[in-house]
């Protein structure tokens, strides 16, 4: 019949399935900078900190509390870093981590 309807904005939530994501890092491998993302599904306080292939702690990228349910972007500079093997490492407060790779080329 050609008739249309309007409605107000839809607002949609999408809830968190895991307690901590850490997403895979991007691009990688990496040359200048990289991002990844981190999200708390009940707003924890976490750590985000980038190891290097030795165990050694490099970078401490986030330390503090997440907004519960929300992305957080988080940008690596690798200007710094020598090439190789790194390794993202998300730590909840009670210990809990999540962990994924980063090749830095140069």
């Amino acid at each position: 019949d050609g008739s249309t309807e309007t409605h107000g904005p839809v607002r949609v939530q999408v809830g968190l399935s895991e307690r901590f994501v850490l997403s895979a890092p991007s691009p990688n491998p990496v040359r200048r900078q990289a991002t990844v993302r981190v999200a708390s599904r009940e707003g924890e306080s976490v750590r985000v900190v980038l190891y290097d292939a030795l165990g050694r702690r490099v970078r401490t990228l986030h330390a503090g509390s997440l907004p519960a349910g929300q992305v957080k972007t988080l940008r690596l500079g690798t200007g710094s870093l020598a090439s190789g093997r790194y390794f993202l490492r998300l730590i909840g407060p009670d210990g809990t981590a999540r962990t994924r790779p980063l090749s830095v080329l140069r």
